[in-house]
């Protein structure tokens, strides 16, 4: 009998030894040091007003760093349950990236993933060839919500082989090259978000049968036109055979581009017109 009740208290210690090890803690940040320090699995961490900027990674924790072309660029490997959040609602954490070709985020192989009410960007220049402002790669159930992603940054989001990426209440704003790219089989979905004053070249691109949702969004002054010359203007979704978009609710607004889309194969339209309300497409809605 007093081997088992020790055992059983035992098992019981080990266990909550176990849960404390994996419960969610919570960490406050007011600097970019305590930021890099704080990064890692099971914790939310809570930046206070002011500017963070990502260029010194001489403090990191957990977390790790690659080369970019003009400096490095913070890499988050391999994290779960991690969520990065302001403490202001109305004075949001800014985030930025001093490697003019650098992500202010990579994440590689992560899961369970939230970013939630930052604004996250490039300077003091801007982002040219490789600079884009959040990447996930092979990552799992990622959300981004109330949220700016701006240029500099050649384009707010790209996903590879990412499942279950959520973009709510967000704005991606003047990225230097495209709005977004999703490639092999990523699967994201945007609700109410704002993408607006975007330029170059394809807004959004889907590759190797990506899918993507567009749920009451808007799509405000983009700029997918090549003025020098205009038969090599780019789509505002340049889209693979085999993948594929749904656009509902969304309005579209003063965008100018080669077309509306690559193909019209793939693209599901409700109570969506992308002619509407002084957009161009100077060579048609669609390529195909």
């Amino acid at each position: 009998m007093y081997f088992k009740q020790t055992f059983a208290f035992l098992l019981w210690m080990a266990f909550g030894l176990v849960s404390s090890l994996y419960a969610q803690q919570t960490v406050k940040v007011a600097t970019t040091e305590d930021f890099l320090k704080a990064l890692g699995s099971n914790r939310t961490i809570v930046m206070a007003p002011g500017d963070y900027v990502l260029s010194n990674f001489e403090y990191l924790g957990l977390a790790d760093y690659r080369e970019a072309y003009d400096g490095y660029e913070l890499l988050l490997s391999d994290f779960k349950n991690l969520t990065i959040k302001s403490a202001d609602a109305k004075k949001p954490a800014h985030l930025i990236a001093e490697p003019q070709y650098g992500y202010v985020l990579v994440f590689v192989g992560c899961q369970n993933i939230c970013i939630e009410g930052v604004r996250a960007g490039h300077g003091p220049e801007k982002g040219g060839c490789a600079g884009g402002v959040f990447s996930f790669e092979d990552c799992q159930n990622v959300t981004v919500s109330n949220s700016t992603l701006y240029g500099s940054g050649t384009e707010g989001i790209t996903a590879s082989n990412t499942q279950d990426l959520r973009c709510e209440n967000s704005i991606i704003e003047e990225c230097t090259y495209h709005i977004g790219t999703f490639s092999n089989g990523s699967k994201a979905v945007f609700s109410n978000c704002t993408f607006r004053k975007n330029q170059e070249f394809s807004m959004i691109n889907l590759r190797d049968g990506s899918t993507l949702v567009f749920d009451k969004c808007r799509f405000l002054d983009n700029t997918a036109y090549n003025a020098a010359y205009p038969d090599f203007s780019d789509p505002v979704f340049d889209h693979e055979t085999g993948s594929t978009i749904t656009l509902k609710a969304c309005i579209f607004k003063g965008n100018r581009a080669g077309y509306f889309a690559r193909r019209q194969a793939g693209i599901t339209l409700a109570k969506t017109d992308p002619a509407a309300t002084k957009n161009t497409y100077v060579k048609g809605l669609y390529a195909e």
